[in-house]
């Protein structure tokens, strides 16, 4: 038998999920990508935005794609295909820079090329496509480690180590251009009025809404589905 008064035990349960991101850049070129670069005339604004900009302003357009804003759901979706394009192209670069070493005599070693003080960085992002840009970002540094160090013991040409190093350094910086153009509205599906300022104000921006991802299927995987959004 058992007291009808008798606290019942608390609920067992766990606490938040907890993790940090962190990483090393070594070289100089993935660093300056990271950092970004300042107008020489204007210091308040960017010439190229690097990666915490970067971020801010993704997670941003994220913020925004809860409250099923279909301009944040079209910078989202081009951001996302804009990553994946030029995670393949760094990823076949690299491949090709592991080639080159691979051709090196049996009789040669060559040990892994690193930084002898690497820079030390600590992430966070409230979208996993900030994320995916930091892992765009290391594959460039690896790359361009690999090229530098092919370059330095002569299997590959001054030309050839150029038009990698800009070739790949654009392809990171295409993805900053995608979210650039994010500018922040106050307009939702369940409101969508062409006719209003703010709409006729993003479309001059960021371009027109197509069906595709009006109907959600052109959307972020990252991205929640409309049917959970109000």
């Amino acid at each position: 038998m058992t007291d009808a008064n008798q606290e019942k035990p608390a609920k067992k349960a766990a606490g938040a999920l907890k993790s940090t991101f962190t990483l090393e850049l070594h070289t100089n070129y993935a660093i300056k990508l990271w950092e970004g670069r300042k107008n020489k005339e204007q210091k308040s604004k960017w010439s190229i935005i690097g990666i915490p900009v970067f971020i801010g302003m993704a997670s941003r357009a994220h913020s925004d794609s809860l409250k099923n804003n279909p301009f944040a759901d079209m910078i989202l979706w081009r951001l996302e295909k804009s990553l994946d394009e030029s995670s393949k192209f760094i990823g076949g670069e690299l491949n090709k820079a592991e080639a080159w070493l691979a051709e090196l005599p049996n009789q040669i070693h060559v040990s892994d090329v690193i930084s002898s003080s690497p820079l030390n960085l600590e992430v966070f992002s409230q979208t996993p496509l900030g994320y995916r840009c930091v892992w765009l970002l290391v594959g460039f540094d690896q790359l361009v480690m690999k090229t530098l160090q092919a370059y330095h013991y002569g299997i590959i040409s001054t030309n050839k180590r150029d038009l990698v190093l800009t070739e790949s350094g654009h392809r990171v910086r295409q993805a900053f251009g995608v979210v650039t153009r994010y500018r922040s509205f106050p307009i939702s599906r369940g409101s969508l009025n062409v006719e209003s300022e703010e709409y006729r104000t993003a479309v001059k921006i960021m371009g027109d809404l197509d069906h595709g991802i009006l109907t959600g299927a052109k959307r972020s995987s990252f991205s929640p589905p409309l049917a959970s959004l109000k």
